[in-house]
């Protein structure tokens, strides 16, 4: 279904509720004519309604037979068939003995925030696991078979000392390159470092770093996904707090920016360019300012 046909039948549906005064009509009239002007679509027109509209089935039938279909389920939902599971219990408990909702209530919209991010990343790796686990069944049904040599060990696998020792290398070699300004460079070097050590007791720093290169090359969504990583394996990390902020400054995200450092400079009171960027997102906030490109300061020296 392309997008004017989606469109259109929403166009249909709100129609729909008109007819059967099932809301607001001077309300439901001011969407309709927002979406019939911003797509050009119009419902009289026979030509358009004959090519995108579906007269034996309404949007909501069309909704719940998708719904069905793809087995996908709303965030409520997912979570409630996840009380009951114990790994995703076990990952709760290990997530906030990390820290991972310090600093929240819990009811609060943060901790729900933070919440969903963690059903999220619980979600993911159960899927992955449910790969391995169809992998593996595969590979057992192809048991008579001949046997295939085993593919060569990735970074992350190979474990132990070593596989820490080369993260550590990486993130060195990461730092070299910011200081010489090349951040596409380091950007690379510290998702070697990450793919070495994903979970690693240095992981928040790799992340963190990452999100530093990723400031500098403009890329503050990407800054953003690396701080929040970094803050859930290690919420104490200060650097990625006070990046988080930068980040969110630099996309004009004032509240967040300006959250995210007060949490810095609980972390860190000595931190002394800290209060400046908060009194400069709260001014810029006050004033409506949308951000220049890059501004919120740089995102600070390498651990």
């Amino acid at each position: 279904m392309e997008r004017d046909q989606a469109v259109f039948l929403v166009l249909q549906y709100i129609q729909s509720l008109k007819d059967a005064e099932a809301a607001e009509t001077e309300s439901l009239d001011t969407v309709s004519d927002l979406l019939s002007t911003a797509f050009n679509l119009k419902l009289d027109d026979v030509e358009t309604s004959d090519k995108y509209s579906l007269p034996k089935a309404s949007l909501p039938e069309l909704l719940e037979a998708g719904v069905e279909s793809l087995g996908v389920k709303t965030p409520a939902q997912e979570l409630e068939e996840l009380k009951d599971n114990p790994l995703f219990q076990q990952f709760l408990a290990t997530v906030t003995k990390k820290g991972f909702f310090k600093g929240t209530e819990e009811g609060t919209p943060e901790y729900k925030a933070r919440h969903r991010k963690m059903v999220v990343r619980f979600m993911a790796k159960l899927e992955d696991q449910k790969r391995k686990e169809a992998e593996q069944a595969a590979e057992a049904g192809a048991a008579d078979l001949p046997p295939v040599p085993p593919p060569a060990p990735s970074r992350a696998e190979s474990g132990g000392a070593d596989t820490a020792a080369k993260a550590e290398k990486f993130k060195e070699q990461g730092n070299d390159c910011l200081r010489n300004k090349d951040y596409e460079g380091a950007a690379e070097l510290y998702s070697q470092a990450i793919e070495c050590s994903p979970n690693g007791p240095k992981s928040h720093i790799y992340f963190a770093n990452r999100a530093a290169a990723r400031h500098y090359l403009k890329q503050y969504r990407g800054a953003i996904d690396d701080c929040e990583a970094a803050i859930e394996r290690d919420e104490s990390y200060a650097k990625a707090h006070s990046r988080l902020g930068l980040a969110h400054a630099a996309l004009s995200e004032w509240p967040k920016s300006i959250k995210a450092h007060q949490r810095a400079l609980e972390l860190d009171p000595t931190n002394k360019q800290t209060p400046t960027y908060i009194k400069q997102a709260e001014a810029k906030m006050r004033q409506g300012q949308v951000a220049a490109p890059g501004a919120g300061g740089a995102p600070g020296g390498m651990p």
